[in-house]
């Protein structure tokens, strides 16, 4: 049974997760027809800066972010790995592979394969929770 930190790496390593990045700051790039004239007198200093209210939406956006930390702690947590655990992990979540074919392409019994991954979501588990 997948759990949300499955879904995660599975969307890490398929590059769904950079997806739905870029996607987030495509949508925040196009301008919407907001009123910014809240109070609805006159505006004073009508001065149109896009760029900066642009950037401005991207650095305030929440979804934006959560996805951002999200590929950044499975980044910074996977660099920390020994080469088999990340062959494992890569082979199980990107490439989509049973548990018997990364066992053999690791050369390990396929529960030592479980309890490596096993180990890895525990590490990433407590800074995920967070968002």
């Amino acid at each position: 049974m997948a759990d949300n930190i499955d879904h995660l790496l599975t969307d890490y390593f398929t590059g769904k997760l950079d997806v739905d990045i870029k996607m987030r700051k495509l949508e925040l790039s196009y301008h919407s027809n907001d009123d910014e004239n809240i109070g609805g007198g006159r505006m004073q200093n009508n001065v149109v800066r896009g760029a900066e209210i642009t950037m401005q939406k991207l650095d305030d956006d929440y979804m934006l972010m959560r996805l951002t930390y999200i590929k950044e702690v499975i980044g910074m947590m996977f660099d920390t790995q020994t080469e088999t655990v990340q062959k494992i992990i890569q082979e199980r979540y990107g490439r989509k592979k049973s548990w018997l074919a990364v066992s053999m392409i690791v050369h390990i019994d396929e529960r030592s394969a479980r309890e490596r991954r096993d180990e890895f979501k525990a590490l990433i588990k407590s800074p995920l929770e967070a968002v």
